[in-house]
């Protein structure tokens, strides 16, 4: 599952989109993600956003994912934020508290 991320970068701040639609967040793209992050961490960047535009579904791993990535970014400086999420994700980050952790819109 190649080249399904897009990073954009400006002013220091980088989004992570998805370039699949109705896409499954499980854990190949867990990996991907994790292989992204990686290099923005080598670019130095600690302030990333992730949009959610286009998944569909997140497994129960993806959520112990994104708490890895807050702590991981916070050590470092930075944050962690998630744009574009839909009505069912939502509740999901509502349910387990994750909205109260991680800036989500």
């Amino acid at each position: 599952m190649a080249d399904i991320i897009q990073i954009g970068i400006c002013d220091g701040n980088a989004l992570i989109s998805f370039l699949k639609n109705d896409l499954k967040f499980d854990l190949d793209v867990v990996n991907e993600l994790d292989v992204a992050i990686q290099k923005l961490y080598q670019e130095n960047i600690f302030d990333i956003t992730i949009d959610f535009k286009t998944i569909t579904f997140i497994t129960s791993l993806v959520l112990g994912k994104l708490v890895s990535y807050h702590r991981d970014l916070s050590q470092r400086g930075g944050r962690l934020a998630i744009t574009n999420t839909n009505d069912s994700i939502m509740d999901v980050f509502t349910v387990t508290r994750l909205d109260r952790v991680i800036a989500i819109s």
